[in-house]
């Protein structure tokens, strides 16, 4: 029983992987990322089209935001 559930784990794990990655990491944390450069550097950064390092700056100011979101949150809501 086992070798048949074995594939049908192994699919729906690699699904949920690939939704993580692609949704929170690519889609969302890239889309503030860019939005936030955007709006310090007054529209000028990242221009089109966006290279691979370019991503990776906006994902990194992504990360960076919502990092800097929580711990704001926290020390607002008194966090000890």
């Amino acid at each position: 029983m086992e070798e048949a559930l074995a594939p049908i784990g192994r699919f729906i794990m690699s699904l949920v992987r690939y939704l993580v990655v692609e949704l929170i990491v690519d889609r969302l944390l890239y889309g503030v990322g860019f939005s936030v450069l955007k709006l310090v550097s007054l529209g000028t950064y990242p221009r089109s089209p966006v290279s691979q390092q370019m991503k990776n700056h906006c994902l990194f100011a992504g990360v960076a935001t919502f990092t800097i979101a929580i711990v704001l949150i926290a020390v607002f809501n008194g966090f000890s």
